[in-house]
């Protein structure tokens, strides 16, 4: 064995000991971690971070604090979860990038917070798109652009994301089997709404129970200039302020027959014109 070998063992059982010396979080749930980050949670913010569901879907109008709070729920993953991976996933690299710098200057408050746990809360490494705790977890965000990119990640504790209804269907087709061998591995998907189609929309408008649905409105944000949605009204074409304002999906105007009308021309009581090939 060389010295060299020897030193890099030597240094990964002492942080194995340091890992297990580190005194425990002091939170209990992610709602203790926002209010030791003096962040007020709205009451639809309290409930997502008190969920355990494993699939979730949160639709949302803009500004209504849904980065914040996945933010929060990233780090408490973290620094609670040894060896944890919360991955970040959004339709493009800056997206991505913005989620985990929120995620990091939430760490960097609370390191805070107390010196003596500095240890157990403070990232060990940090770049752009990656943090890495003491105890082994990491925070990675990855541009959800194309499929190929997400494949070869492993048991995530946490998969967030962000603006899902943006993001390619075949994509999210592929986070998901990264669950199977997890069974505390948990999916959230959190977007303002898009078109009619989608895995957003299907997880949105689920009825089975397969998914924990989260609906936030205007009125669950009371932070929102109410004057300045008004205005957005009267100057917004209807579909893109349904969308951005209302947390509804919409049709856009390159739509020439809108979703309701295509469901209403379809009926299961009409034979088909041709067999199907047996």
């Amino acid at each position: 064995m060389t010295v060299a070998t020897l030193e890099r063992r030597l240094t990964h059982a002492e942080q194995l000991i340091e890992r297990v010396d580190a005194p425990a979080p002091a939170w209990a749930n992610p709602v203790e971690l926002a209010e030791a980050l003096n962040i007020v949670l709205d009451g639809w913010q309290r409930r997502l971070l008190l969920s355990t569901a494993r699939r979730v879907v949160v639709r949302a109008p803009r500004q209504t604090g849904k980065t914040t709070t996945v933010s929060v729920l990233a780090l408490f993953v973290a620094v609670t979860t040894p060896d944890g991976l919360v991955l970040v996933v959004s339709p493009a690299e800056r997206q991505a990038k913005e989620l985990v710098r929120v995620v990091r200057r939430l760490a960097a408050v609370l390191g805070l917070a107390t010196a003596e746990r500095e240890q157990t809360v403070a990232p060990s490494a940090v770049s752009m798109t990656r943090l890495e705790f003491p105890n082994g977890a990491r925070v990675l965000s990855v541009p959800g652009s194309s499929e190929a990119t997400i494949r070869g990640f492993a048991a995530p504790s946490l998969i967030l994301v962000d603006e899902a209804s943006r993001v390619a269907e075949p994509t999210l087709d592929a986070i998901r089997p990264m669950m199977a061998a997890a069974p505390a591995s948990r999916l959230i998907l959190l977007s303002s709404p898009w078109t009619k189609a989608g895995l957003f929309y299907k997880a949105a408008t689920d009825e089975t129970g397969v998914w924990e649905r989260h609906r936030v409105t205007l009125d669950d944000c009371p932070r929102i200039s109410r004057a300045f949605v008004e205005e957005e009204r009267r100057t917004l074409p209807p579909w893109v302020f349904s969308r951005e304002y209302l947390g509804e999906f919409a049709d856009d105007d390159l739509t020439l027959f809108p979703a309701e009308l295509i469901a209403r021309a379809m009926s299961d009581d009409v034979a088909p014109f041709f067999a199907e090939a047996s």
